[in-house]
């Protein structure tokens, strides 16, 4: 007899009661999140859309971004580029996907499939383990692989500067010209850098057609060198433009006033030049000594200023205000008191410099003083360097302002005479000090002696000597030779 039943289960297969009441959990895959961090390359560029898309100058640029998964999974990144300008618009012309990598690394991509001219979108997005796909970041760009035409310049006339043709000599050492630039027929320049003189570019300025102003330092031919940038950031060709100063060009001129009669004041230079006379007012008709007379010349002579209707002035500026400068004069003051200013450079509505007195620091009489105000403005305020030497009545000093553009600095000197240990008179050169200088503006206008334009302190009273300007900034021993005996 054969024996029938139910086959069971061992009891270890039997499933355990949960305990505590303990639910089983189940995994869930969540999708990656967007991709942060998302840049370009060549130039380096943000992630941008419309018209704050980048132009990269080049047809295989670099998309960088860095991908996560919520889970913590190796993730990759899929890539693509899609045409944004017919007649391919919306079709994708090139894609990839990088190998796995682990989540918050940063996934960089050299895209291809890109022409010159080409707007395009490249869109990027993370898939995890599971294939599971996050949101996607958007990035445009313009592919430019063309740089600019070389630009055009072309001088202009501004105010009382020369104008530099290419190749004739014109103006002189410390005389600014001014040039038109321009894109050379590029529809897509931003800016310009240009030089004077070889070396690295150092300066850029942005517009269509802006007007840059150059100051040669040297006699010859110097070569003015600008390029045009693009949006891309290339550079064109070199454009050259040579700017010339004729030999002889001055950088220091000298008026002592020794003429006996007419209303012009011959100039002098070390080479024996007259590049820059004065025309002295009808008014202004009486010489008197010098401060050499004083030591027994008899042909060492001064204006004598005694009017507000005496005033002399040249053609054209003597000194380049924007750069390094010295004025000189030999001043003797009819009067003290209060300010007055016996030369000066005219800008349009103030003077570029005064040089005069103003009221001494201790509110006692007047010192010497040499200002330059902050701006081409009837309310601008001077910057001044005040002496502490007092200008006396009939006693002469020769007051020397120097502004160093190198530097940023103004600083005054005065000559001026002391008794000596048996009872002679002598000389002594004290140097008031240094401030630091405004920033420069150019005052194109005329040197003016008497006075000053725009809001003038009271107009010079007493005798005028010899005036002397310069470029750039004199030595102690040059200074000191200004004290008399002059020579």
């Amino acid at each position: 007899m054969v024996a029938t039943g139910v086959l069971l289960p061992a009891a270890s297969a039997v499933p355990a009661p949960a305990r505590d009441g303990a639910a089983a959990r189940a995994t869930v895959d969540r999708p990656p999140l967007r991709p942060t961090g998302a840049v370009l390359s060549d130039p380096a560029a943000p992630c941008a859309t419309g018209d704050a898309r980048p132009a990269v100058r080049s047809g295989t640029p670099t998309v960088y971004a860095v991908h996560r998964d919520r889970d913590g999974g190796r993730v990759q990144a899929v890539v693509s580029v899609t045409s944004l300008r017919s007649p391919s618009t919306g079709e994708v012309v090139w894609s990839t996907v990088t190998a796995p990598q682990v989540s918050g690394a940063g996934h960089a991509v050299q895209v291809g499939g890109l022409e010159h001219g080409g707007v395009y979108r490249v869109r990027t997005h993370t898939v995890d383990a599971g294939q599971r796909r996050g949101p996607s970041v958007s990035c445009e760009l313009e592919v430019d692989l063309v740089a600019p035409a070389p630009p055009t310049v072309t001088a202009v006339a501004v105010g009382t500067q020369p104008v530099y043709l290419p190749g004739v000599p014109s103006g002189g050492v410390g005389q600014p010209g001014s040039f038109v630039l321009g894109a050379g027929g590029s529809d897509d320049v931003v800016g310009y850098r240009y030089s004077l003189g070889g070396g690295v570019p150092v300066t850029a300025v942005t517009g269509d057609s802006p007007t840059v102003t150059v100051t040669p330092t040297s006699e010859g031919s110097t070569r003015l060198e600008v390029r045009s940038v693009d949006r891309a950031g290339w550079l064109s060709p070199v454009t050259g433009y040579d700017v010339v100063v004729p030999s002889g060009s001055p950088r220091q001129v000298t008026w002592r006033f020794d003429e006996t009669t007419g209303t012009r004041a011959a100039s002098a230079t070390p080479d024996g030049g007259d590049p820059l006379p004065m025309t002295l007012s009808p008014s202004l008709e009486t010489r008197v000594g010098g401060l050499l007379a004083m030591l027994g010349s008899t042909t060492d002579l001064a204006l004598d200023l005694d009017g507000a209707d005496d005033v002399a002035r040249t053609s054209a500026p003597a000194v380049t205000t924007t750069g390094s400068y010295s004025v000189s004069a030999s001043l003797r003051s009819a009067v003290t008191g209060g300010a007055a200013t016996a030369l000066s450079q005219d800008g349009t509505a103030t003077a570029g410099f005064r040089l005069g007195y103003q009221p001494c620091d201790d509110g006692t009489g007047s010192c010497w003083s040499f200002g330059v105000p902050v701006a081409d403005a009837v309310t601008a305020a001077p910057t001044t360097v005040l002496s502490g030497i007092e200008a006396e009545a009939g006693a002469w000093a020769v007051v020397t302002g120097v502004h160093d553009a190198t530097a940023g600095t103004l600083s005054l000197w005065v000559c001026h005479p002391v008794p000596g240990d048996f009872g002679e008179q002598g000389w002594e050169l004290d140097r008031a000090g240094t401030v630091a200088a405004p920033a420069p503006w150019a005052a194109t206008g005329p040197l003016r002696l008497g006075g000053a334009g725009g809001p003038d302190p009271a107009a010079w009273t007493g005798a005028v000597g010899e005036v002397r300007v310069a470029a750039g900034v004199p030595s102690d021993s040059t200074l000191l030779r200004r004290c008399p005996p002059l020579g």
